[in-house]
């Protein structure tokens, strides 16, 4: 009997995930966060697509420099990226310096806590956002049920526009409730940038990384680097759709004068 279970086990081989090992493989699509150090901890090596990525931090920690490096490309591609009760009114000059089209960025208004849920809720099933952040309306008295996130994260599933990135920015208070987000991560300022604890992952929590945030000067040089790149890219295809039409004129003059 022992030796026909250990024969079993031996057969489903990789496809059985041990608690105490490492994150393993699956068939999640991910996008890069744009942090090398980020990336290798999480499972699949990035943000998860259609799914609830929970956010726990106090206001101003470094939360959006976190973002902006994955949100302002979309942007820039002419993706609908919707922010969803952001505490303070957006700087645009800020957003600008990171590279993001504000043309492209929706700011939804829902102060009532019922009005909230629902307006999230919405937006991700309405299939019109690449990518929605939301700052859930709890604090240490009031949070989040499970049920409500459970709709949150199923409307999530079903998001139509690519990546499908969603955020839940969420109180620190809520660190020690049950939640379906498959991501949970705290975040604190810390002398290099923001401390993350990735709490809550596939496979074992990730504690101490320390992640560098680069400043808005450089940001606004990276955009303005991948602007000119995709300009080139664009030239070099028109050049040679000119090039390859004067070859076609030239071909099809030589088979006039051979026909005449």
């Amino acid at each position: 009997m022992l030796h026909s279970s250990q024969s079993f086990l031996s057969a489903l081989g990789a496809r059985v995930w041990r608690a105490n090992s490492e994150a393993g493989e699956s068939n999640v699509q991910t996008v890069r966060t744009r942090f090398a150090a980020l990336d290798k901890l999480l499972p699949d090596g990035g943000w998860p697509q259609r799914t609830l990525i929970e956010l726990l931090a106090p206001c101003g920690v470094g939360e959006m420099r976190l973002l902006m490096p994955i949100l302002a490309p979309l942007m820039r591609a002419g993706q609908t990226v919707v922010w969803v009760e952001p505490p303070h009114i957006p700087y645009p000059r800020a957003l600008s310096a990171h590279g993001a089209m504000l043309e492209q960025l929706l700011v939804v208004r829902a102060r009532d806590r019922a009005q909230r849920l629902w307006a999230i809720e919405q937006t991700l099933k309405t299939g019109a956002a690449a990518a929605v952040v939301a700052w859930l309306p709890e604090d240490s008295t009031h949070l989040t049920s499970f049920q409500a996130l459970r709709r949150l994260q199923l409307a999530a599933q079903a998001m139509k526009r690519d990546p499908g990135l969603v955020f839940l920015m969420r109180s620190p208070a809520a660190h020690a409730t049950a939640s379906p987000a498959p991501l949970r991560i705290e975040l604190a300022a810390c002398e290099r940038g923001v401390a993350l604890d990735i709490f809550k992952r596939r496979g074992m929590p990730a504690h101490g990384l320390q992640l560098e945030l680069p400043s808005l000067v450089l940001r606004r040089f990276e955009a303005l680097s991948e602007e000119k790149s995709t300009a080139e890219a664009a030239e070099v295809a028109e050049v040679s759709e000119v090039a390859e039409a004067s070859e076609l004129a030239n071909v099809d003059a030589v088979d006039c004068r051979l026909s005449a």
